[in-house]
């Protein structure tokens, strides 16, 4: 019997030729390495659409966490990484800090018209008198009755109508003999063909952001001393108009109420014991007070504390009768924060629990020193706001803080404007 030798498996069957396949022939998968094609879950892994796949986790920056929310009432604080915001509100008010003090009185006029219109009988217009950026102070004290004469001639224009209705109380005799003759400075001051400069008079902003006060400007001295070079030294004005008048061809202080149909007074008759508390010249204030009086002002009543005893003798006489009282620049803010000691002044500690809390401020104007500047601003009607300041111009100011109530000074530099950390 002939045996067939063995058949090639890869040969094809008989009755077919190279190439082709039975149709009904089921052929087994060939082992690997023989180039057959890759199994079917391998295929349908490399098909799977790209956007399928998961994402790698093993690589890349990690996902930051989100930000966690701000307590209520803080102020924005700068993140290390992260953009820096301004610590900036939009204003609600129609008013902001003035860049001119002809601005500053108009501005000063408005809230005190608002103020009477609502019937406020103890009012109160506060403002650096030596510059839009200084504080009560950088001035020396006679120099600022001086500007403080000027400013509130301006001021007293909206009483023109009624003139001979308004009584106006400087603070003492002598401030009511400049406000009505003028004064001389001293004669013999200086000497012809000087002309210091403005920083060698005035003074100059240092690198610290503060005012240093130059030859013209000494801390002490009489009152209408002159500067070097035979001026009297105006106030370092910053964007803000000409200094106070002076009478023409001389270094005299012109009389700024020398022809006016207001009726003129004064509050005190200070002596030389008046520094150690007695006042042998007392003045009755509620003795002056007229019938037909409609309204009084306070000029600058800063000096002496016995000033601010005779405006609250003033208000109690005319208490409950419409007539209100304006106080122009006293620096109330002394009062308010406990300036003097109830020790060695009972009578004034008194008044600041009784009586200077009573006051509305018609217009406030009140600027902050330090690294972290700023000042608290207010016209009546008007929310009270707080502004950082950034550099010495006065327009270069950022709201940080509004609210209803006045911020006192501790709180604005304290608690506000030393927070204000992402202000660039």
């Amino acid at each position: 019997m002939a045996v067939s030798p063995p058949r090639d498996p890869r040969a094809p069957a008989p009755g077919t030729t190279a190439g082709s396949r039975d149709p009904g022939d089921r052929v087994a998968a060939p082992p690997a390495g023989l180039g057959s094609p890759p199994a079917a879950p391998r295929r349908a892994r490399a098909e799977r659409p790209r956007t399928e796949r998961r994402p790698r986790t093993s690589r890349g920056p990690p996902t930051p966490p989100p930000p966690t929310p701000p307590r209520a009432g803080a102020l924005p604080r700068h993140r290390p990484g992260a953009a820096r915001a301004p610590a900036c509100r939009a204003a609600t008010g129609a008013f902001r800090p003035p860049l001119s003090f002809d601005e500053l009185l108009r501005q000063a006029q408005t809230g005190t018209e608002r103020a009477l219109a609502a019937g406020e009988e103890l009012i109160e217009v506060e403002f650096p008198p030596a510059g839009l950026a200084a504080v009560p102070g950088d001035g020396e004290g006679a120099n600022e009755m001086t500007w403080n004469m000027d400013y509130l001639r301006t001021f007293c224009t909206i009483f023109n109508r009624d003139a001979e209705a308004t009584r106006i109380f400087f603070p003492d005799r002598s401030e009511l003999r400049v406000a009505t003759r003028g004064k001389a400075t001293d004669p013999g001051a200086g000497g012809a063909g000087e002309s210091p400069s403005v920083a060698d008079r005035l003074g100059a902003w240092n690198r610290r952001g503060e005012w240093e006060h130059g030859r013209g400007a000494p801390r002490r001295g009489p009152r209408g001393a002159a500067a070097p070079g035979g001026r009297t030294v105006p106030p370092p004005h910053t964007h803000a108009r000409s200094p106070p008048a002076r009478a023409a061809g001389s270094a005299e202080i012109a009389p700024r109420f020398s022809e006016t149909r207001f009726k003129l007074d004064y509050l005190t008759d200070p002596s030389g014991l008046l520094d150690i508390g007695l006042d042998l010249n007392r003045v009755d204030v509620a003795a002056k007070v007229e019938a037909t009086d409609r309204v009084f002002v306070a000029a600058y009543p800063s000096f002496q504390v016995q000033e601010m005893e005779a405006v609250a003798e003033l208000h109690a006489a005319v208490a409950g009768s419409g007539r209100p009282v304006i106080v122009f620049n006293g620096e109330m803010d002394r009062y308010r924060s406990g300036y003097y000691p109830a020790l060695f002044y009972p009578k004034i500690a008194r008044l600041c629990k009784t009586f200077v809390p009573r006051f509305e401020q018609a217009y406030f104007f009140r600027n902050i020193k330090g690294s972290r500047g700023g000042c608290i601003f207010r016209v009546y009607g008007e929310p009270w706001q707080i502004y950082a300041r950034r550099s010495p111009d006065p327009a270069d100011l950022t709201l940080v803080w509004e609210g209803d109530e006045m911020p006192s000074l501790r709180f604005a530099q304290m608690d506000v404007l030393a927070n204000a950390r992402s202000i660039e």
